[in-house]
């Protein structure tokens, strides 16, 4: 599937995280991505900086099998619009000098995507949209922190990834160029909240560890173990394997002694030791690999 889209030409003039990562996906499936940086004014993922040194290792990866070209926007501007015609799907950001640029080219790409926050034009991170999502709630209650991952962002990129491949679709029945603004305050609510459980006031359920079946252990070397033995037929062979005295239904079980037994028996083997165990079995258990600090 690596190269499904190898003869489509996707033209990035985005930065940070959602329109690069849009692209990225675009990318893995073999579209050839170019990615247009302005000089003037650098992507500031980029850009190395020592209180936030994430964002240029994210920077580096989401754009590492791109083709980057540095040009300024002001005195390069022709070039650039010849760079835009020669592609079929155009990411930009929602902006005037945008929205220019693009009236001022008779040859349009086939999508265009425009990046935008909100429809009301209202300045938006990743932590704003989220904001606005029923879903996020459960996250709210249990800590009241931003996430650890921007999941705003990375919803929002996949959502852009697969309007710009429908669009492509449209565009070439209808023979022409298909134009449209997607918004990060829209598409989040509408990703996020289709799997909402922020009405359960107990805010625990199956995957977020209620039952010892489908939850995080740790063995004696500190390494986590990932359990997701749901179904009946996992959940009695890994007992059998671990030498549980454990029976199907208790998989579902709310009482802390079923989680405390398997608690006890992984905290007795090494990560080693669990893996030579579930060698060649299918029980939906996975050896998890986190390096001291």
């Amino acid at each position: 599937m690596n190269d499904i889209l190898a003869d489509l030409k996707v033209c990035d003039l985005s930065s940070k995280l959602p329109g690069p990562m849009a692209t990225y996906l675009l990318g893995i499936q073999g579209a050839q991505v170019t990615k247009i940086e302005n000089t003037l004014k650098p992507d500031s993922f980029s850009i190395y900086d020592e209180k936030n040194p994430q964002f240029f290792e994210w920077y580096e990866s989401l754009n590492k099998n791109k083709n980057i070209l540095k040009i300024n926007f002001e005195n390069d501007l022709t070039k650039l619009q010849e760079l835009i015609k020669d592609s079929d799907i155009l990411f930009i950001p929602h902006n005037s000098f945008f929205s220019r640029l693009i009236s001022s080219i008779k040859t349009k790409p086939k999508v265009i995507i425009e990046i935008a926050g909100d429809k009301n034009a209202t300045p938006m991170h990743d932590l704003n949209a989220l904001g606005l999502t029923n879903s996020f709630r459960f996250h709210y209650n249990k800590n009241e922190s931003p996430p650890y991952l921007p999941f705003a962002g990375i919803s929002f990129s996949q959502y852009m990834a697969m309007a710009a491949l429908a669009l492509l679709r449209k565009a070439e029945n209808s023979k022409t160029s298909e134009h449209q603004i997607i918004y990060l305050a829209q598409t989040t609510p509408l990703i996020l909240d289709v799997l909402d459980f922020s009405k359960d006031e107990e805010f625990n359920f199956l995957h977020n560890g209620k039952y010892p079946c489908y939850n995080i252990y740790k063995t004696k070397d500190h390494q986590p173990i990932f359990l997701a033995a749901i179904e009946d037929k996992f959940w009695n062979e890994f007992v059998e394997l671990f030498e549980l005295n454990l029976q199907s239904s208790d998989r579902f079980s709310l009482n802390e002694e079923i989680s405390n037994q398997i608690r006890k028996k992984f905290a007795k083997l090494t990560s080693d030791e669990v893996k030579m165990v579930i060698k060649d079995k299918s029980i939906c258990l996975t050896v998890g690999n986190i390096k001291d600090k």
